[in-house]
C-alpha cells in the first residue's frame, strides 16, 4: 500500500486529481487492493490543495465506517482547512458537529483551521470563542494559536490589545518565536509605534533571538516612513554587518522618505546603488522618484523612455544639484552624521576592523576629490555607505 499511497500523492502533487479519485474508487478496487484512511486522506488534500473543497467535502461523505477506511482526525482536520480557506467557515462548522458525533476528538490542528477561519471571515468573537472552547477541552494553545490572534489584532490596529496577548502567551510559558515578533513588529509599525517597536526589539534581542531579514526590513520601513533618515541609515548599515542586502522594499521605503524630505540628489544615488546590486526597482520606486524630481524641476520625459538610464545620468555631477544642497556639503553636515541611536541587537563595543577601515575610506577621500558614482561603486557595500553618509 505504500507504493499506491506514493502514487496517490504524486498524482495529486502533479494537480491531476481526477486520475487520483480515479484510482482510489475504481482501479484499486479491480486489481483487489484494500482501501485504507491514508489513501482518502491523500486525495483529499489534493482536492483542498487545488481548492476544491466542496468535492472533497463528498468524498469524505462517501468514506465507509469501519473496515479501515473510517475517516480520523486527520481526515476531518484536511477538509476542516480546506473549506476555512475557501471561506466557507460555516460549512467548516459543520464537518466539526459531524466530526463530533462520530466521537472523533479535536486536536489543536483543528481549533487552529477554525480560529483561522473565522478570523479570515472578520468574525473575532467566534474565533475567540474556539480559543476558549480549546482550553476547555484541555487542548493547550501553542505559539500558532497565538499567531493568529497576534495577526488578527495587529492588522486591525488594536496594538495594545495585541501586546496583552503577547503578555499572556508568554506567562503561560509560550516562547515567542521570530514569526510572532515580526507579526507584532508589523502592527507597530502601521500605527507608527516606533517607541514600542524599539521596546519589543530590546525583549527579542534578551530573549536571544536575532533578526532576520524580515525584521529588518520591518523596522528599517517604519523609521524611513516618518522620514528619520538616520535611524533607517543605521539600520541599513546593520543589515549589511550581519550579510543581509536591501530588497525592493527597503530601498522603496528609503527612496521615498528621501524624496519626501527634498533629498532627491540622495534618492537617485540610492537608486544608482539599487541597480548595481542587482534588485529590479518597481513601480513604488519610480514613482517616488518622479514625485521628487517633479519636487525640484528636474522632471524629463526621457525618463519615459530608458528610466534607469536617464536616472543614473541625470544627477552625474555636482553642478547637476539642486542650488540649495550640493551632494559634497550634505554628507559632511554634522546634521547627517550618525546619532547616539542604537539597534539593541548591536554590539556597544566597536570593531577595531571598522575603524581601520572608516581610516582607510577618509585616506581615500581626501586624496581623491572626485564624487563621481562608479568610484563609490567600486568600494565594498560598508564602504560605500560609510562614503555616502559618514556614518560610523
Amino acid at each position: 500500500m505504500t507504493v499506491i499511497n506514493q502514487l496517490l500523492k504524486g498524482i495529486c502533487d502533479a494537480k491531476r486529481v481526477g486520475e487520483a479519485i480515479d484510482l482510489l474508487l475504481r482501479r484499486m478496487p479491480e486489481f483487489g487492493f484494500t482501501l485504507v484512511v491514508v489513501s482518502y486522506n491523500t486525495v483529499l488534500k489534493g482536492f483542498c490543495n487545488e481548492k476544491r473543497a466542496e468535492e472533497a467535502l463528498e468524498l469524505l461523505h462517501m468514506m465507509p465506517d469501519g473496515q479501515g477506511v473510517s475517516p480520523n482526525v486527520v481526515t476531518y482536520n484536511i477538509v476542516i482547512d480546506g473549506m476555512c480557506k475557501a471561506e466557507a467557515v460555516d460549512r467548516a462548522e459543520g464537518v466539526f458537529q459531524h466530526m463530533i458525533v462520530k466521537c472523533v476528538k479535536p486536536d489543536n490542528v483543528t481549533y487552529n483551521c477554525l480560529i483561522y477561519g473565522y478570523l479570515s471571515i472578520g468574525q473575532w468573537e467566534e474565533g475567540v470563542l474556539r480559543f476558549k472552547e480549546m482550553s476547555a477541552c484541555g487542548l493547550e494553545p501553542d505559539g500558532f494559536t497565538y499567531g493568529l490572534l497576534l495577526d488578527y489584532l495587529s492588522k486591525n490596529g488594536n496594538c495594545s490589545e495585541a501586546r496583552k496577548c503577547f503578555d499572556s502567551m508568554i506567562r503561560k510559558g509560550i516562547k515567542p518565536d521570530i514569526t510572532i515578533y515580526g507579526i507584532m513588529l508589523h502592527g507597530y509599525d502601521t500605527k507608527g509605534a516606533l517607541s514600542e517597536m524599539h521596546d519589543l526589539l530590546n525583549l527579542m534581542a534578551a530573549n536571544g533571538i536575532s533578526p532576520n531579514h524580515h525584521i529588518f526590513n520591518t523596522v528599517f520601513c517604519a523609521y524611513a516612513k516618518e522620514g528619520m533618515i538616520d535611524e533607517a541609515m543605521h539600520i541599513f548599515i546593520k543589515m549589511r554587518h550581519q550579510g543581509l542586502s536591501l530588497d525592493v522594499v527597503s530601498y522603496g521605503a528609503l527612496i521615498d522618505a528621501l524624496c519626501k524630505l527634498g533629498r532627491v540628489d540622495d534618492a537617485v544615488l540610492q537608486f544608482n546603488q539599487m541597480i548595481n546590486e542587482g534588485v529590479t526597482p518597481g513601480n513604488v520606486v519610480f514613482n517616488s522618484l518622479v514625485y521628487g524630481l517633479c519636487s525640484v524641476d528636474k522632471w524629463d520625459k526621457k525618463m519615459l523612455e530608458n528610466p534607469i538610464k536617464f536616472l543614473s545620468s541625470s544627477l552625474s555631477s555636482e553642478d547637476d544639484l539642486p542650488a540649495h544642497q550640493s551632494y559634497k556639503e550634505d554628507v559632511s553636515s554634522d546634521d547627517w552624521r550618525s546619532s547616539d541611536y542604537s539597534l539593541p541587537w548591536s554590539s556597544e563595543k566597536d570593531d577595531p576592523k571598522e575603524d581601520e577601515d572608516d581610516a582607510d575610506a577618509n585616506t581615500k577621500d581626501n586624496d581623491d576629490d572626485s564624487n563621481d558614482f562608479d568610484s563609490d561603486f567600486a568600494l565594498p557595500p560598508h564602504k560605500q555607505a560609510r562614503r555616502m553618509f559618514r556614518l560610523k
